[in-house]
């Protein structure tokens, strides 16, 4: 009862001067410490942080419309609640609401301009749309202000790699594995050096991520692609079934052995190599047009030309399948 009195005391919405609030009887007496710093504290904000809170543990229970409708309740209370706008930014973004996501975290940037984590968030949604130069954009404000955290680095070289500038993707996925030697920050160069050629870099780049992981998969696949343009087809073959021991999803993996068997001339088996690829990526038009290659190779001319126009239908200006197509159709 005493400290109920004395938390109403406290929290007295009628007199914001603390001084000037009379003192509760069960506060007379109680000599006052010594203190250096004044409290940052306002009347509501006991409430702003229970919103707050409340708004973050619906969040971990997946309630998140609940979530959002308590952190509002804190902006409202508190325009100045930089984490709330925060928090209200991520969930906006796993609801894949973006446009409101953005709004949340230029809040939280404009109460705080040097706030990383804002402009790091609004890059990733960028980068999730597939405005990669917009995403760059806002990855380079984020490590402008903090320049150590390896997640934005290895963001930012994916872009890169979307882009086609090989040569940064590598400066920059480089920056990531130095702050943080993770696995999966190898996976972005090793593709940058594929795109090159550079391929004993690439080879190189894939031994080191799975000596961090033996289980990236990926690492595995790219290693297989790089062997396979040595002409090294078995060991491609090799590196790629590891890839697929451990993903059975990994479609390119499927596509390097179905290349590697073209090349050696075991067309039947290439063929359901290639099947497996499409089966998992439907919409990759490169492998209907390895299938057309081989059903080519085999003398079935009619299916050659049906998987080419396939591959046309997706992606129209591929120029190796209208080279292929019109090759076919003088047959």
């Amino acid at each position: 009862m005493l400290f109920l009195k004395f938390f109403r005391w406290l929290y007295n919405p009628n007199e914001s001067d603390i001084k000037k609030r009379e003192t509760p009887n069960c506060m007379k007496g109680i000599k006052q410490l010594p203190r250096k710093e004044l409290s940052t504290y306002e009347p509501n904000d006991m409430w702003t942080t229970a919103y707050h809170n409340k708004g973050v543990a619906l969040s971990l229970l997946n309630k998140i419309d609940d979530a959002i409708t308590n952190l509002n309740i804190v902006t409202e209370l508190n325009p100045y609640s930089l984490e709330s706008y925060l928090v209200k930014g991520h969930l906006f973004n796993l609801q894949q609401k973006y446009e409101a996501a953005i709004k949340e975290y230029k809040k939280a940037i404009e109460l705080d301009p040097n706030n990383a984590e804002a402009y790091e968030y609004i890059g990733k949604i960028f980068y999730m749309q597939k405005e990669y130069e917009k995403a760059i954009e806002y990855f380079d404000k984020s490590i402008r202000i903090d320049n150590k955290n390896a997640e934005t680095h290895w963001f930012k070289a994916r872009a890169l790699l979307e882009l086609g500038r090989y040569e940064e993707d590598i400066e920059c996925s480089q920056r990531a594995i130095e702050l943080d030697p993770k696995s999966l920050y190898y996976n972005i160069q090793i593709a940058a050096y594929l795109k090159l050629r550079r391929l004993d870099e690439a080879i190189t780049c894939s031994q080191k991520a799975i000596e961090l992981d033996p289980n990236n998969a990926e690492a595995y696949q790219q290693w297989g692609n790089a062997l396979l343009k040595q002409e090294k087809y078995e060991e491609s073959i090799e590196c790629s079934q590891k890839a697929i021991e451990l993903d059975p999803n990994n479609a390119e993996a499927y596509e390097n052995i179905g290349l590697a068997l073209l090349y050696q001339g075991k067309y039947h088996e290439a063929l359901e190599f290639f099947d497996n690829a499409i089966e998992l990526n439907p919409n990759q038009a490169r492998l209907y047009h390895n299938k057309s290659l081989t059903l080519l190779q085999l003398g079935k001319v009619e299916k050659a030309l049906e998987f080419i126009k396939k591959a046309l239908q997706i992606s129209p200006n591929y120029e190796k399948a209208k080279i292929l197509k019109k090759h076919i159709e003088k047959m």
